[in-house]
């Protein structure tokens, strides 16, 4: 863990899946490392991470790397294949990496960055600025290691974005210093000719950035989203361009309302959801994969709701009673029995098997506020 949010740093990210839990005082041993993150940091953090020596993993969250698959016995080989169509909603929705091969001790964990469409979860408002401040800072400074990743991804990204403001403000500069009086009348654009001007803008930037995405991430189409723009009036433009969904790869903009309040900041720049935050978000994540879907990451995430986070943490059975979401309430009041007598928690943790956690104990009361 340290190494990753070493890699990360200062990109702000929310920790998620089991380290998150863990934090929350879930002692249970879990699998991978998943970080959500905003749409204008993820192509940043995906090269921080291969500029740390990270390895892409374009297999299966449930799987391993191809050439060590190969090496296993025909049946191990069938089990994991079958079981590749049961991680789909997680496949589809990030990007995968593994740690380098010195990292590596037992097994080679995956890595994954999801946007907060995923869970309904992303860094703060506040943290979306700041991460854009400390981005455009680090492009500027080549001496800074934390914040200019070295990659020739990274490279790549950063140049385009440099290329483009650049060319934005000669044209300003250029267009302020021609007088207006020797700008013939019929060349003056009106106001529809101005609209259209500023459209046709907004879709050549959002053509460049996407064209850089796919650069790095060719098999990844579907993880297109539309980076959040510098200038707020340019934003408001693309999203009332015609065709717009279709430019984003279908991904609709998602308004980051989360606050400061649903977490717990460590270092500045990593977000451990409060546990009634975790749990609402892994409910909602697994009621994106339809109930009479057979499906091991839908268990999973049942298996860290329940049995690795509200049953050992001796949390309350009203703990989302506050919450908007009634689906996500009706599947907690459900899974835990509420209304039908209640489930006993040690019984079904002692089940599943747990293990000590390397976290320090926290303390449990601050958990629920």
């Amino acid at each position: 863990m340290d190494f990753l949010t070493e890699a990360l740093k200062p990109i702000p990210v929310v920790v998620w899946g089991g380290p998150a839990l863990e934090h929350c005082g879930g002692r249970a041993f879990n699998y991978g490392y998943i970080f959500i993150v905003n749409e204008c940091d993820r192509d940043l953090a995906a090269a921080k991470l291969l500029d740390a020596g990270c390895i892409r993993a374009d297999w299966s969250w449930g799987s391993i790397d191809p050439a060590s698959l190969q090496k296993l016995d025909e049946n191990a080989q069938r089990i994991h294949k079958k079981s590749i169509l049961e991680y789909e909603d997680i496949d589809k929705n990030s990007i995968r990496f593994v740690f380098p091969p010195e990292r590596v001790s037992i097994m080679n964990e995956p890595i994954a960055l999801v946007l907060p469409s995923f869970a309904g979860l992303g860094p703060p408002r506040t943290a979306v600025l700041g991460s854009r401040e400390s981005a455009q800072s680090g492009t500027q400074n080549d001496e800074n290691p934390t914040r200019l990743p070295k990659s020739p991804q990274a490279h790549v990204l950063v140049q385009g974005e440099n290329i483009l403001q650049e060319h934005t403000a000669q044209e300003g500069a250029s267009l302020a210093a021609t007088p207006q009086e020797d700008i013939p009348r019929e060349d003056k654009p009106q106001k529809d000719k101005i609209q259209e001007d500023k459209s046709q803008e907004a879709v050549t930037l959002l053509e460049s950035q996407t064209l850089l995405e796919r650069e790095l991430y060719p098999e990844s189409e579907s993880l297109q989203p539309i980076k959040s723009q510098q200038n707020s009036e340019l934003l408001r433009d693309v999203k009332h361009i015609p065709g717009i969904e279709k430019l984003q790869g279908g991904t609709e903009f998602l308004e980051n309302t989360a606050d400061d309040s649903k977490f717990t900041c460590v270092d500045g720049f990593l977000y451990y959801p409060r546990l009634p935050v975790l749990l609402e978000t892994i409910i909602r994540a697994r009621l994106r994969v339809p109930e009479e879907k057979l499906s091991c990451w839908a268990t999973m995430l049942e298996v860290w709701a329940i049995t690795y986070l509200w049953a050992p943490t001796m949390a309350p059975y009203d703990i989302l009673d506050g919450i908007e979401d009634e689906e996500v309430k009706a599947w907690f009041n459900k899974a835990t029995k509420r209304f039908e007598g209640g489930i006993d928690r040690v019984t079904n943790t002692k089940r599943k098997g747990r293990v000590a956690s390397t976290r320090p104990p926290v303390d449990l009361d601050t958990l629920f506020d």
